[in-house]
């Protein structure tokens, strides 16, 4: 099981690296260009984060759901972590988005919506990681990751 939490966190960490890729180019420019402005909400107010966020979400959702064999096995307990995580997420990055697309001037609101961002994304993270090595661990017992 280690070894397959070790292809989680890599399958984690090269999602982040080149699923971000707009990101990181967007803080380097950035902080060259304008480092007064580097500040979290100036880098995700475009949305980048909660679009990565859901896609990873859902494609390590999909990976689980579309597995007939993986996720008709199991218990109640591993359904509903691959049902919960995804709607948990996605009602964080809804209602990210609502706030930051509202237009009332609220001080707090950079505030909540920088809270919002960095929860679903710590969320999307660990549910990545963990998940995939769930799917990876069920693989290694029979068959490949998609197919046996």
């Amino acid at each position: 099981m280690v070894i397959c939490i070790g292809k989680g966190v890599y399958w984690t960490i090269l999602i982040v690296v080149f699923g971000l890729m707009q990101l990181w180019v967007d803080i380097g420019v950035s902080l060259y260009n304008e480092p007064k402005d580097a500040t979290l909400y100036f880098f995700v107010k475009d949305g980048v984060l909660l679009f990565f966020t859901l896609a990873v979400t859902i494609g390590v959702t999909l990976d689980y759901f579309f597995d007939d064999e993986k996720s008709k096995l199991g218990n109640l307990w591993k359904a509903t972590a691959f049902a919960f995580m995804p709607i948990a997420i996605m009602s964080f990055v809804i209602t990210s988005y609502l706030i930051f697309s509202s237009e009332t001037s609220d001080p707090n609101k950079i505030s909540v919506v920088n809270n919002l961002n960095i929860s679903s994304f710590a969320m999307a993270l660990i549910y990545a990681t963990f998940g995939k090595a769930y799917l990876f661990y069920k693989s290694k017992k029979g068959g490949t990751l998609w197919h046996q």
